[in-house]
């Protein structure tokens, strides 16, 4: 099973990271961080057993067990308030943090990873996370 990264950066009004697993990246945008509030806050750091989601809303891939939250997906979009707590991904960013090319990116990571199951490690970021 494939152990995935996110590392983010909390801004006032979004927060921003790096979906990775290797050699492979995306950005990420997700809401600001409001003490895990449902549809308002990105979700708590920590260690999640991510499926493929096949009957969600956006049938991309689903986060399993969010310490109060339910419905949690990683899907496209391209701005904070296209997320009611969700991860979105993209293969890039802009220069507000917005995303770019959304839809590709969760075709990406469709290719890489397929249908399996995989770990999310979501933390902080710091300044290596964002280096090329």
């Amino acid at each position: 099973m494939k152990k995935f990264e996110l590392a983010r950066s909390y801004l006032k009004d979004k927060t921003v990271g790096v979906f990775k697993h290797e050699l492979f990246a995306l950005s990420s945008l997700e809401r600001p961080w409001r003490n895990n509030k449902v549809n308002e806050s990105c979700i708590p750091e920590g260690v999640y057993l991510v499926k493929r989601d096949t009957a969600g809303k956006w049938q991309w891939f689903a986060i399993q067990d969010v310490p109060g939250r339910t419905s949690i997906e990683m899907h496209q979009g391209n701005r904070a308030v296209n997320s009611n707590g969700c991860i979105l991904l993209a293969c890039g960013s802009n220069h507000n943090y917005d995303l770019t090319n959304s839809e590709n990116g969760m075709i990406k990571l469709l290719e890489y990873n397929g249908d399996a199951d995989f770990i999310l490690t979501i933390r902080a970021a710091n300044k290596d996370d964002f280096q090329d």
